[in-house]
């Protein structure tokens, strides 16, 4: 008898059966790759929208003493929200000139599971104002145009 050269049919199949699994699972795999890119993408521009917000507030000379302030990014369909709150002293008694405050912004947005949000938080020390403030315009108006 001749020894054959070459795979049989069955060995054949199998291999073409492995490499279609393997195949199929990298395709799957990459997918999904794909999707956490585009999601890490859309996260990092609410990212930066909060960042502007809170720069534009760390900007102002001086805030109210726990303010908060709302408003809408247009531009990525958001809505962000300021809040101000004492930090050291703990408490505003006495209507202390500065105090070291917590600054809080929170951007929201419609996400395919429902309303995501992400807060940002920051402390520094400020000159507080008792009187009545627009806060929302001054934010505004640190970058006009």
């Amino acid at each position: 008898m001749r020894k054959q050269k070459g795979f049989t049919l069955i060995e054949v199949i199998v291999a073409v059966a492995v490499l279609g699994l393997a195949g199929s699972a990298l395709f799957s795999l990459f997918g999904r790759s794909i999707d956490n890119i585009r999601r890490m993408e859309e996260l990092h521009s609410y990212q930066l929208a909060g960042e502007e917000v809170m720069n534009r507030v760390l900007l102002l000379g001086q805030v109210p003493a726990d303010g908060e302030a709302r408003g809408r990014l247009d531009q990525i369909d958001a809505d962000w929200r300021v809040r101000i709150l004492p930090w050291i002293p703990e408490t505003l008694e006495g209507s202390p000139e500065q105090a070291i405050i917590r600054i809080e912004v929170e951007v929201s947005w419609d996400g395919r599971a429902g309303r995501r949000n992400l807060v940002l938080e920051t402390v520094r020390p400020s000159l507080l104002r008792y009187d009545a403030i627009e806060f929302r315009q001054a934010i505004d108006a640190v970058f006009p145009g």
